[in-house]
């Protein structure tokens, strides 16, 4: 199972991986974390054309990931996985802005929290293999209505909402 962040930070979507992480190790699946090193991408450069923009941006990110930062909400991890259900099924890795085709081989899952990913997963995996968990319409915080419609009438795998 692969769980793909937008960025390693203290947000719903790394909250939400951490717990479900957890639950998946504890019924005996392997999960692999991925995090972009060098996030939003998609936001800044393939959507919005701003390439400066998005290197002042992802300046923090890339000092974090040259220091070696772990996953933000790694201590959830841990205290979990001391029992016996867990141990050693949960991995965290960063990517540079996502991972590779080969790095998601033997996979059976890949899930995801925006639409950014689904764009940039969409011919990296199976769709049929994809789940999209949508905490809210994307289009409300970064315009792009009609790309966004599009990108999610054109996805054939699973999108299931969530609420906070």
């Amino acid at each position: 199972m692969g769980i793909v962040i937008p960025s390693n930070v203290a947000g719903g979507p790394q909250k939400v991986t951490a717990i479900m992480a957890v639950d998946l190790a504890r019924a005996g699946h392997k999960v692999t974390i991925f995090a972009s090193a060098l996030p939003h991408y998609y936001y800044f450069v393939s959507l919005r054309k701003r390439p400066l923009s998005w290197l002042k941006y992802v300046i923090g990110y890339v000092r974090d990931w040259a220091r070696g930062q772990k996953f933000f909400f790694n201590e959830m991890l841990e205290d979990d996985m001391g029992d016996t259900n867990g141990i050693g099924r949960i991995k965290f890795k960063f990517v540079p802005m996502s991972a590779s085709k080969n790095q998601l081989k033997g996979l059976d899952y890949l899930i995801f929290h925006s639409i950014a990913q689904v764009e940039e997963y969409r011919n990296k995996f199976p769709q049929d293999r994809q789940i999209y968990l949508l905490h809210h319409l994307e289009e409300h915080n970064h315009g792009s209505h009609e790309v966004f419609k599009g990108i999610r009438r054109a996805f054939s795998g699973k999108i299931l909402t969530v609420s906070p």
